[in-house]
């Protein structure tokens, strides 16, 4: 059986650009959340994914990854330019429009209590 990592990596079934965050907790890092911005030109579409390993010293690091949004969503025009070309047809990664979709792929489960919150806070953040 496949690992979630494996998952994660295979899943991605579109164009992607990724970065890992480094998590750190009293100055000392823990470890990385990677994230992968989705490009579907079929679609004119981008998503997100995070791949977030279990973190015995936080309770949600989930929420960390949420934060990045804004910058994940800006990369197309600060880090990467991503453009399909085909024949006279030119469509910028910067143009395609954001789902709203953010798949977690974590290695420990999200309580009930912390889920609701992480739920609303990219509602309000992105798409507001």
């Amino acid at each position: 059986m496949a690992s979630l990592h494996e998952y994660f990596v295979r899943d991605a079934r579109d164009l992607t650009t990724q970065q890992s965050f480094t998590i750190s907790v009293a100055g000392s890092a823990i470890g990385e959340i990677i994230a992968k911005l989705h490009f579907d030109f079929h679609a004119h579409a981008k998503y997100i994914s995070f791949y977030i390993p279990a973190f015995d010293e936080m309770d949600c690091p989930e929420a960390l990854a949420l934060q990045k949004l804004p910058e994940i969503l800006e990369w197309p025009a600060t880090q990467v330019d991503i453009t399909l070309r085909r024949g006279s047809e030119h469509i910028q990664g910067s143009s395609l429009v954001f789902t709203g979709r953010v798949y977690l792929y974590s290695e420990r489960p999200i309580s009930q209590q912390l889920k609701q919150p992480l739920e609303a806070k990219p509602k309000r953040k992105v798409i507001a």
